[in-house]
């Protein structure tokens, strides 16, 4: 499974948004943002099932992909892309009956312990590799030799989680990022366009 490209995800958090969540992924999308994982752990299923669908509408003209954090039923009822888990051991052939086999799993991972338990998903996440405002005292960052680490251990492509900026985006690219992830920085950006850009700018060099 190949990851969408440009391989920036966006994680959305409409607690952080300076505007109404879809009006932030739409810019995103307008900026070169090509995935979404819808992350919203303080509304109900319905509501999040209207989001998935907007925000589904949304990408349709950009070729986007939606993914939907933790919750395998809402993928499968949504149309999602696919689904971004919570690290713990999981049954990936059995997780892709349920979802088809194109779906698109990532699973979170913080050390390589939890990276070889996620081998079978299409991805990882590794955090947090920076200080993230996002997650204030969630840590410790690992940096970018900690995520060096990491990301050559494991056979799957790893996306680097925590406190990215353009700054950073080439080193984590060198160092073995097969792409990065992303949350209050675009969901606080004035312009979310304009960060999405930016990003997207440096991966690409």
């Amino acid at each position: 499974m190949n990851l969408p490209s440009p391989p920036l995800l966006l994680i959305t958090d409409q607690s952080q948004a300076t505007c109404p969540l879809v009006d932030v992924v739409a810019a995103a999308f307008e900026g070169g943002c090509r995935w979404v994982m819808i992350r919203e752990k303080n509304i109900g299923p319905k509501t999040c099932q209207k989001l998935l669908s907007d925000i589904i509408r949304q990408a349709k003209p950009f070729g986007a992909v939606v993914t939907i954090n933790a919750d395998v039923k809402a993928a499968n009822l949504g149309d999602a892309a696919g689904v971004h888990l919570p690290q713990k051991k999981y049954d990936f052939c059995s997780l892709r009956l349920q979802l088809g086999q194109q779906s698109l799993i990532g699973v979170s991972v913080h050390n390589i312990i939890e990276g070889k338990a996620a081998i079978g998903a299409d991805y990882v996440t590794v955090s947090p590799v920076f200080n993230t405002a996002s997650k204030p005292g969630y840590g410790p960052a690992i940096g970018v030799k900690g995520f060096k680490e990491i990301a050559r251990s494991l056979p799957m492509p790893t996306l680097a989680l925590g406190g990215i900026e353009p700054s950073n985006v080439a080193q984590l690219r060198k160092g073995g990022a097969a792409g990065v992830a992303v949350m209050g920085s675009v969901m606080r950006a004035d312009d979310p366009a304009q960060k999405v850009n930016d990003i997207v700018s440096a991966w690409h060099g």
